[in-house]
């Protein structure tokens, strides 16, 4: 959260899950390069942090598969 967003890391179902819900996955372009980096993390939507009954219900979610 060094940038102020909150991500939740995801890979198997968790990523598809995220996906699903239509999440943005975190992406960086590297430097001196045109090539974009995906990384393992997905930006929670300010949708799901205004509900705290949803953020909570998907922070578990991200800490039970651990």
């Amino acid at each position: 959260m060094a940038d102020g967003t909150l991500r939740l890391k995801g890979v198997g179902a968790k990523a598809d899950a995220y996906d699903q819900a239509g999440w943005e996955r975190w992406t960086y372009q590297r430097d001196n390069s045109d090539k974009v980096a995906a990384m393992p993390y997905w930006t929670v939507p300010d949708a799901v942090l205004d509900d705290p009954e949803a953020a909570s219900d998907w922070g578990r979610r991200a800490l039970a598969e651990l």
